[in-house]
């Protein structure tokens, strides 16, 4: 499979454009997949730029509810109107945060709930295709990614610390019957994404990991801690971006592990 950076944070290339957002390209054989489709309608202009055609898009997965993963879904579905949407329900839920100081919204525009092409996914797991997985419930199995302050949903009128419910992430799996995890932000935990696999797929090594790891502005014991439990894990490869922070990156990179690390900036393609 061939997965595409369409756009996220970081930018090289000329002709292409960045921003504080992430969409990728899955090519599965002769399925294409979006997963998340930026903040603007900058990652369809990407998308032209580097050959691939939105037209042929089949299916789109939201991996939660944030402006900067689902803010070009409306240019994309003027574009193409026959995509099949899958989202859990709880995309839906309005979404803020305090990160400037001030209480914003930042969530998904309801509008979007009219689209007749949406598929609720209700089940823990949902296979897409024979080899593209998703999965919608992410376990617990530790305490020092529950650390969360600065983004909330409202509840009885009250803002309430966002549990994440919304969120998602992909399963691929290889011709050698590795895995690739792919993911949007990883606000419930990267860890808890990557064991969280390993309950549904106990007889696979996960061979890459590819997208945000939502550790921008965490504390280097939290960064330490994930990284301890990567090299565990045994991942051979990650390939992270958007929201992950320089600190995780610098950190992760300049371990004495196996682990390759890349950084997969705007118009970047991993081989899974």
């Amino acid at each position: 499979m061939e997965i595409t950076v369409l756009i996220e944070n970081l930018v090289y290339n000329q002709g292409l454009f960045g921003e504080h957002g992430l969409s990728l390209h899955i090519l599965d054989k002769e399925t294409s997949i979006l997963f998340d489709t930026g903040q603007t309608e900058n990652f369809l202009l990407n998308a032209k730029t580097l050959g691939i055609d939105i037209n042929k898009v089949k299916y789109t997965i939201l991996s939660h509810g944030h402006y900067d993963h689902t803010g070009g879904l409306k240019s994309l579905l003027e574009k193409n109107n026959k995509i099949e949407l899958m989202v859990k329900k709880d995309i839906f839920q309005k979404k803020y945060s305090n990160s400037t100081g001030n209480i914003r919204e930042i969530g998904l525009d309801n509008k979007i709930s009219k689209y007749n092409n949406i598929k609720y996914l209700d089940k823990n797991i949902v296979s897409l295709t024979e080899n593209i997985f998703i999965i919608t419930k992410i376990n617990n199995y530790n305490d020092f990614e529950n650390d969360e302050k600065k983004l909330f949903v409202k509840e009885n009128n009250k803002y309430v610390v966002d549990k994440f419910i919304d969120e998602v992430f992909l399963v691929l799996k290889n011709n050698d019957d590795t895995l690739t995890i792919i993911t949007g932000c990883a606000h419930n935990g990267i860890i808890n994404i990557l064991k969280t696999t390993k309950e549904y797929f106990l007889n696979n090594k996960i061979k890459q990991v590819i997208g945000g790891f939502h550790l921008k502005g965490k504390s280097k014991e939290r960064i330490d801690k994930t990284i301890n439990e990567l090299i565990k894990l045994e991942i051979q490869e990650i390939y992270i971006n958007h929201c992950s922070g320089i600190e995780f990156f610098s950190e992760l990179k300049n371990k004495n592990s196996n682990i390759k690390v890349i950084y997969a900036y705007t118009g970047s393609k991993i081989i899974s």
